[in-house]
């Protein structure tokens, strides 16, 4: 009988491939594409990204910037920020529609915009900028420039970041159902699949850690794994990319469907998400192996406190459960956007098998129940934990490395809602205590935490367990001239460049001016490069050849580095 099941449900599956796939008609024909070069995507829709999940497509520019960006459709100009990180510039574009579109990493604005912009700026005398211009503004038909593709913000690399938004919620949809021209009749590649004890009682193979099974089989749309042997309840996970045409990139997929004999027990797909949500990806991955290798593996399965919205079909939450000596069959087929499919089948032996191995069970002295808050302190160490920061119970773990380092917790347990965490300084001066800052110390680096100090405490909101600790930063910024020397004359330059950078606590802000007035600097952090634009043209109404720039550099202990030269211009 379930042999029945399962050939009707393939067969539903290959005939009707389409049904199962977004219940909302997108407009397939509202919107062109952002760039006037063919679409070569380097990250699609849903990646899985370091604690996040991509919430665009990333659309190669050829290894260039510059290249001219259009409004995707008619609209107006809603929003615009510029930010050192992030998405560096962006622009977002309303659509009547009921759709917003958001362009980022961009190296400047078209003209009219440009300069609008920048004289916001100049009025805030900020270079971070947020603005929401009247929709009468920036009116826009379909095709019109808005700005150059770049590398500004937390780009790895020349392209364009593109989304598009349901305006009202502001969540971002998969671009790829909006009928877009890009090419991908390639079905996505698995790498690997594991089966995972659900519990402590659980088996696979005889032992009760996770099991990565051998791909018998595999050829192009099918993969076949060697049979497990299990008993109690189980989970599978696996890591897959997709790989489209004209492109190398191993991006995304896109929807997850699990069968167990016939009968669908589990799936989601990445259609849309909200932006709160977008971190609770720690949970649908591996985040404990991805600790260990770097590698995401998707669990088929969802943990008691994750509340993403992409589940469908959520018997048991994934959960399979093994009650006799029978064989199962676990189908997963495994889509991408364009409806390309790997099916994955899975044979499985239910066993009572004796125990291997087995998993020690540690007392749980500090137990942290996900649903409930949580305090902690044990010396000069405090922390708290806000309900659903985990998405599963566990034991917490504490010890001091020495007198001033903390282990808290084991870093291979995901945490969702930022926890506070305070050291107790009051041995030392506040003279100290003005130049330190919590770090945390991972694969051999410290890195600086956001810190706060009151009074004799040291206080951060942080994102990770792992090991933490307070260090004193007494060293300032550098800065230093890149193109110009002293007393040097620039009048046939575009631009002016300084270094500028810190090593310990990080940069906090900048302030840069030319005869005492600011002066709107571009900071690249990639290349720790601070950049003047002369075609700004601050230096109009200054008769005198001879400026004095002035750059001032803090980090994020107050420290303070202050660089001084003279130089020579005439309009």
């Amino acid at each position: 009988m379930y042999g029945n099941r399962f050939v009707f449900l393939f067969l539903i599956t290959i005939i009707f491939p389409f049904e199962s796939f977004s219940q909302t008609q997108y407009p397939k024909d509202f919107f062109r594409s952002p760039l006037d070069i063919p679409l070569l995507i380097a990250g699609s829709f849903g990646e899985l990204r370091s604690n996040h999940f991509h919430s665009g497509l990333d659309i190669k520019t050829q290894g260039q910037t510059g290249l001219p960006v259009f409004a995707a459709g008619e609209g107006y100009v809603s929003r615009i920020k510029v930010e050192w990180f992030g998405y560096g510039k962006a622009i977002y574009v309303t659509h009547p529609n009921g759709y917003t579109t958001v362009y980022g990493h961009l190296s400047k604005f078209s003209p009219e915009i440009e300069a609008w912009v920048k004289k916001n700026q100049y009025q805030k005398e900020s270079y971070d900028i947020e603005l929401f211009p009247d929709a009468s503004i920036f009116q826009l038909t379909k095709g019109q420039l808005i700005a150059y593709s770049g590398n500004t913000g937390g780009s790895g690399g020349p392209h364009l970041h593109f989304e598009i938004r349901e305006t009202k919620s502001e969540k971002p949809i998969n671009p790829s159902l909006f009928g877009f021209d890009i090419k991908d009749s390639k079905p996505p590649v698995i790498e690997r699949v594991f089966v995972y004890p659900a519990d402590e009682n659980a088996r696979v193979n005889g032992s009760a850690k996770m099991s990565q099974l051998t791909l018998q089989t595999q050829r192009q749309g099918y993969v076949k794994t060697n049979p497990v042997k299990v008993s109690g309840s189980i989970y599978v996970g696996f890591s897959a990319y997709d790989r489209l045409d004209l492109t190398a990139n191993r991006n995304g997929i896109y929807k997850v469907e699990s069968y167990v004999n016939g009968l669908k027990n589990f799936g989601y797909d990445l259609e849309t998400f909200s932006f709160f949500e977008s971190r609770y990806l720690n949970s649908l991955i591996d985040y404990a192996y991805y600790k260990r290798t770097g590698q995401r593996i998707q669990r088929v399965y969802k943990a008691p406190y994750n509340f993403l919205s992409i589940y469908k079909d959520k018997k048991q939450n994934g959960v399979i459960e093994i009650k006799d000596t029978t064989k199962y069959q676990i189908r997963l087929i495994v889509t991408d956007a364009y409806h390309n499919e790997t099916i994955v089948e899975i044979p499985l032996i239910g066993v009572e098998n004796p125990i291997i191995d087995s998993v020690e069970k540690v007392q749980a002295t500090n137990l942290v129940r996900a649903s409930q808050p949580f305090d902690f302190k044990s010396g000069k160490v405090s922390v708290h934990f806000d309900k659903w920061s985990f998405y599963e119970d566990f034991n917490f773990d504490f010890q001091m490395k020495d007198s001033i380092t903390a282990q808290i917790g084991s870093a291979s347990i995901p945490v969702h809602k930022a926890f506070d965490l305070t050291f107790d300084v009051s041995g030392f001066s506040k003279e100290a205590i003005d130049k330190m800052y919590i770090a945390e110390f991972d694969k051999g680096r410290y890195f600086q935490v956001n810190t706060k100090r009151i009074g004799n405490t040291l206080a951060a909101s942080v994102k990770y367990l792992g090991t933490y600790t307070f260090k004193k930063d007494t060293t300032p910024p550098k800065i230093y001239p890149i193109n110009i020397k002293k007393g040097q004359w620039l009048t046939n330059f575009r631009y002016l460049k300084l270094h500028v950078s810190d090593q310990e606590s990080e940069l906090s802000g900048f302030k840069a001016t030319i005869d005492g007035k600011w002066i709107l600097t571009e900071y690249e952090y990639k290349e720790n490069t601070l950049t003047f634009d002369f075609e700004d043209n601050i230096l109009e109404e200054t008769p005198q050849a001879k400026h004095i720039l002035k750059v001032i550099a803090t980090d994020h202990v107050g420290n303070s580095t202050i660089f001084e030269t003279e130089f020579f211009r005439k309009k």
